[in-house]
């Protein structure tokens, strides 16, 4: 029995003689119908002195016997009962590896079923040592190391994780942490970054709007620098500076000092300086 209860049909009986040249034969053996017996299975022990102290194990671990004391005869059968307490799964956590921004893997070596024939492992995780998730559980039948994949972590974060096992009850693992590593900010955009400055009145910064090739991926809207007029650039349209060069700005100044108008023509109202100068656009573009 094992705490109480019928062994289940496997369970491992060993017989340890401490004295005299003992020959062990079908020792150990494995139970069958929660008992172990001359016809089958047997647990036979031969050799050519048994007066010393025997001892019986069952899982590995010292059984009790019934009766305490039993008077062996050379060639006979005795019948003895065999009781050990129940005793949980042997495991341990291992370090995590594979640890990325957002997964890590999980790892732990079932060492012993205890008195148990398989176990019932899983890990239990969290931010704290309350864990708060676990897991799904896995049934082993053989001890050794195992893992578990997480996955969906956020990035920077400290973890805590430990293993369960259950089996002739419930063991744990030691508490161990891992830390996801920090996604790298954006160049110019992350948390310390210095803000792009302010253009100025009438400049309108088209940077990060226009492709490689100077087209304009999105509308944009200019507007001057006394906010009276708009110039409008469609989507699709190819803006590109006097080298051919993809534009980085749109600029519409008021000007101090216009030039003089040609012979017979008379400026009325503000002039406007536009730029950058020799910048060209296809399809052209109209000022409102």
């Amino acid at each position: 029995e094992i705490n109480g209860a019928t062994a289940q049909d496997g369970t491992q009986v060993e017989a340890r003689v401490d004295a005299g040249d003992i020959v062990p034969i079908q020792n150990p053996v494995t139970t069958a119908g929660g008992s172990f017996g001359y016809t089958n299975p047997k647990l036979l022990v031969q050799g050519n002195d048994l007066s010393g102290a025997i001892t019986f194990y069952v899982q590995g671990y010292v059984a009790t016997t019934d009766p305490a004391t039993v008077e062996w005869h050379s060639g006979e059968i005795t019948r003895i009962n065999l009781t050990v307490p129940a005793a949980a799964p042997l495991v341990t956590t291992s370090a995590a590896t594979s640890v990325t921004t957002s997964s890590a893997t999980l790892n732990s070596n079932l060492a012993s079923f205890g008195t148990a024939l398989s176990a019932d492992v899983s890990f239990q995780w969290g931010a704290t040592t309350a864990y708060g998730r676990e897991t799904t559980v896995r049934a082993l039948t053989s001890t050794g190391s195992f893992t578990f994949s997480l996955s969906g972590l956020s990035d920077d974060t400290t973890y805590h994780f430990r293993v369960k096992a259950v089996g002739d009850g419930t063991s744990y693992g030691t508490d161990r942490t891992f830390t996801t590593g920090a996604v790298a900010a954006e160049e110019g955009v992350g948390v310390g970054a210095p803000a792009p400055p302010t253009p100025p009145a009438g400049t309108t910064d088209v940077r990060g709007r226009v492709s490689d090739v100077g087209v304009f991926e999105e509308p944009v809207t200019a507007i001057s620098e006394d906010e009276l007029c708009t110039l409008t650039i469609a989507e699709g349209t190819v803006g590109l500076t006097k080298d051919l060069e993809p534009l980085d700005e749109v600029v519409m100044v008021i000007m101090d000092e216009p030039p003089p108008p040609p012979e017979e023509a008379e400026i009325v109202g503000l002039a406007y300086d536009f730029g950058p100068d020799g910048a060209t656009f296809d399809p052209p573009i109209t000022l409102e």
